[in-house]
């Protein structure tokens, strides 16, 4: 649902004209994208379930979850600002040595 006004109206013909919109643009659309598209938005911007959980309104986590269909940019970032230090090399997989081999045996 969608609301506007100090009074908490009820848009009622937002859902249909965007749908003539979609239509018009030869692009599959449902109003319900856009519930999915604010879940998703908000819990990558806030990092808050449990209030994306009440905004919601549902009853279990998993339900939240399924509307949060996150990217994976912030993982991204998230892993760029632990890094590496610098001069180090990078790990090389390699086969064992028959020395390094016998050492551990």
């Amino acid at each position: 649902m969608f609301w506007h006004g100090e009074e908490g109206q009820r848009y009622t013909h937002f859902a249909s004209r965007f749908a003539v919109i979609a239509k018009r643009a030869k692009v599959p659309w449902r109003c319900h994208d856009l519930r999915h598209r604010f879940a998703s938005v908000f819990l990558q911007e806030t990092g808050d379930l449990a209030a994306l959980q009440a905004i919601l309104g549902h009853r279990h986590i998993a339900m939240t979850l399924k509307y949060a269909h996150l990217n994976t940019a912030h993982l991204h970032r998230a892993i760029k600002r632990v890094g590496t230090k610098t001069g180090t090399a990078p790990l090389v997989s390699r086969e064992p040595t028959v020395s390094e081999t016998m050492v551990s045996a």
